[in-house]
């Protein structure tokens, strides 16, 4: 998680994690005191600092919406997109685009890797699916590509693994927002 570094920088950070011991070990090892609750409205349980600046929602991404988050400035996407299933990506990119403000910057990491040695998660997506998905709305600019492969992606049966990411910015007019 990229979480401490932008609250670090005074920025208030607010993300959905489907998995509790992530959630609670970044707590732990940020050393940050935090209270739970549940959300009827996201049906989840929001872990947050004690001065707000930091809430994780546990729970589906999709069960979150602007009357439980509202809206943001800046969405970074580390890794929700790969980790939706592929057939959800549509409803995902309805989603993001719900969040954003009129102007909202949008962080897009990407994978990019041979699908028929490794179904996924992490799922690849490439740059056209990627248009596909958000350039009615979007302008997308490529930012840079690095190569991810790593042990475990090898052990995977990949012999390349490519991370992309993407600045996604509304196009004013558009209708998206």
């Amino acid at each position: 998680m990229t979480y401490s570094r932008l609250y670090d920088r005074g920025h208030t950070v607010i993300g959905v994690e489907v998995v509790e011991m992530a959630v609670k070990e970044f707590f732990e090892k940020q050393q940050v005191e935090f209270t739970t609750e549940y959300v009827k409205a996201a049906n989840a349980t929001l872990y947050k600092s004690l001065d707000d600046r930091i809430q994780i929602y546990l729970g589906d991404l999709f069960d979150i919406n602007t009357s439980v988050v509202g809206t943001f400035d800046a969405i970074w996407d580390r890794g929700s997109l790969v980790a939706v299933r592929r057939q959800d990506n549509q409803k995902y990119a309805t989603l993001m685009t719900s969040l954003m403000t009129p102007y909202c910057r949008y962080l897009l990491a990407s994978i990019i890797y041979d699908p028929t040695k490794h179904p996924g998660p992490p799922h690849f997506i490439t740059e056209e699916e990627i248009k596909n998905l958000f350039d009615a709305s979007w302008n997308i600019e490529h930012i840079e590509t690095c190569d991810a492969l790593t042990d475990r992606q090898q052990a995977w049966g990949l012999d390349a693994f490519e991370e992309r990411v993407q600045l996604l910015t509304p196009k004013l007019g558009a209708g998206c927002l």
